[in-house]
């Protein structure tokens, strides 16, 4: 099959398994895909173009390398803003004064996965705040992850760091009395033998947030039961990387997750 812009890197890793010695020679990062957890986390949720934001190379560029069989005998250069300049102007939301600072290169160095960390940090934000997330490379999936929640962002490169600045202009709607989907009792049976709750008919990707965010209450009683529309494979990846173990149930309105300890 012919790649795509828009194909996950997983789909491209089954068509070619060899890719995962290709892609290491775009960037460091990608050595990555030698662990097993944090290859299956990332390579589900991050897209060619994505990997080629990671890289700093032309996304079509990549594209061309990825669908010729071999490794090449040249790599595409790296534009001319990766690693050395800013992406834009400042934006005027940008306020030194509000900015929260979360710094997760030595978590991407030693090869976890700190998307529950930077969940986090957005839920801790005071109204108006500023979170400046600094990593390795140019954390796209996570970009992408937040766009859809209202997040707005402005990517600058510092020397080797790539600082993201994300805010949002309504915070009001992530904390507080109001916490949107985040969690509406409405969707959750807060039983003393185990949770349930309901994620049918919410987006994505807030129906992984609500169980991440429920599984960080400390109220929440396990066996945790999560109604969904569909298999999240996604969200199964965080669930090992936790140290939890699930079963799927299907039936007609979707699946039932039933999350446990691991060590249960």
């Amino acid at each position: 099959m012919s790649f795509t812009l828009k194909t996950k890197i997983s789909t491209a890793l089954k068509e070619r398994p060899d890719l995962k010695e290709v892609l290491p020679a775009f960037h460091p990062a990608f050595k990555k895909l030698q662990n097993p957890i944090l290859a299956r986390t990332l390579t589900r949720l991050v897209t060619i173009e994505d990997a080629a934001k990671i890289a700093g190379v032309d996304p079509e560029a990549m594209l061309t390398v990825m669908n010729i069989p071999g490794v090449p005998a040249e790599l595409p250069k790296k534009s001319a803003t990766a690693e050395t300049a800013e992406t834009a102007e400042t934006p005027p939301w940008f306020k030194p004064e509000l900015v929260t600072e979360l710094d997760v290169r030595e978590q991407l160095a030693a090869g976890s996965d700190p998307f529950k960390e930077i969940i986090g940090a957005t839920r801790e934000l005071p109204a108006g705040g500023i979170l400046n997330l600094i990593a390795s490379f140019e954390p796209a999936p996570m970009i992408r992850v937040l766009q859809k929640q209202g997040w707005v962002s402005w990517v600058r490169w510092e020397g080797e760091a790539c600082h993201v600045a994300f805010w949002y202009a309504d915070k009001k709607k992530l904390d507080g009395s109001d916490k949107g989907a985040a969690l509406d009792d409405e969707r959750m049976d807060k039983n003393t033998s185990g949770w349930t709750i309901n994620v049918r008919g919410l987006e994505p990707p807030q129906p992984m947030v609500y169980v991440l965010r429920a599984l960080e209450d400390e109220e929440m009683v396990l066996p945790l039961t999560i109604r969904h529309q569909r298999v999240p494979s996604i969200l199964y990846s965080h669930l090992e990387e936790l140290g939890y173990k699930w079963t799927t149930t299907e039936n007609e309105e979707g699946v039932d997750i039933v999350i446990e300890r691991a060590d249960s």
